[in-house]
């Protein structure tokens, strides 16, 4: 593994960072998504020394250049997790900036895409508490199309539920059916629509065999966010909180740390 494969990620994921931010916040407005970047206060145009992903931020102390008015703290926050999360991909999976064959490239792809996907659904939910169903049926289709090919090129039965594509089908019907009761039991009130629709998806990157430890490390977070929200006076009991981001927390962790977890839990009853 070179430093120059794991450095070439981590600036893609500092560029994507940086469109991620004008997705969400754009969409969300129902505005357009192309067109050059303006000052959320005074309409300056940015120039593209303006515009490099993190840099741009801290060289001008979180200002705008032309009014001087602070920037949200968002914008290289979502810039740097993006990057970072990239390189995690790129830390899990391995390989070399000039030795990585086709098979390992279409995974790597497909993770980032994933990643970058999660990214903007946690933000836009904790943001706005919305999660847009057009990137949740695009990580669907994209996740069902790359699992179609992983599984026809590999010596794997399809009718084995510990190969590829049937693992993550299940972990996803497992994830979408536990949230779907719990919604219609509810009316609502437990669960939004979202979240349900989100956990398909969530549900087919982790797979059946990850699902029972993806839903609890989901309401162990949640659990201990909401409670430290309240013990600061943030948030009290009645108050909403956004669960998709908690969901999109629990898969980072049994994506990138899932095997070492396993591990240490089956270890405390050895």
């Amino acid at each position: 593994m070179t430093f120059l494969y794991l450095f070439f990620l981590f600036g893609c994921g500092l560029i994507l960072g940086s469109f991620a931010n004008v997705l969400i916040d754009r969409r969300q407005r129902g505005e357009k998504i192309d067109g050059r970047s303006c000052c959320d206060f005074c309409g300056y145009q940015l120039a593209w020394y303006d515009n490099i992903p993190v840099l741009s931020f801290l060289f001008l102390g979180g200002k705008c250049r032309k009014c001087g008015r602070k920037l949200s703290w968002q914008y290289p926050i979502v810039e740097f997790g993006t990057g970072l999360l990239f390189l995690f991909v790129g830390l899990k999976f391995g390989g070399d900036f000039f030795a990585l064959d086709l098979w390992l490239i279409v995974e790597i792809l497909y993770f980032l895409l994933i990643a970058f996907l999660l990214l903007v659904i946690f933000v836009w939910d904790l943001k706005y508490m919305l999660i847009p169903d057009e990137l949740v049926v695009l990580g669907i289709g994209s996740s069902l199309i790359y699992l179609f090919f992983k599984q026809f090129t590999s010596s794997c039965s399809w009718l084995d539920p510990n190969c590829f594509f049937l693992e993550a089908l299940f972990g996803g019907l497992v994830v979408f059916g536990f949230f779907l009761l719990l919604f219609v039991f509810s009316k609502g009130k437990w669960i939004g629509g979202g979240d349900v629709k989100l956990g398909f998806l969530l549900g087919i990157v982790v797979g059946w065999r990850e699902s029972y430890m993806f839903l609890l490390l989901a309401y162990v977070v949640g659990a201990l966010v909401s409670l430290i929200l309240v013990a600061k006076n943030k948030k009290n009991l009645h108050s909403k909180i956004p669960f998709g981001p908690f969901l999109i927390v629990a898969t980072w962790i049994v994506l990138f740390f899932g095997e070492k977890l396993l591990q240490w839990y089956w270890g405390l009853f050895t």
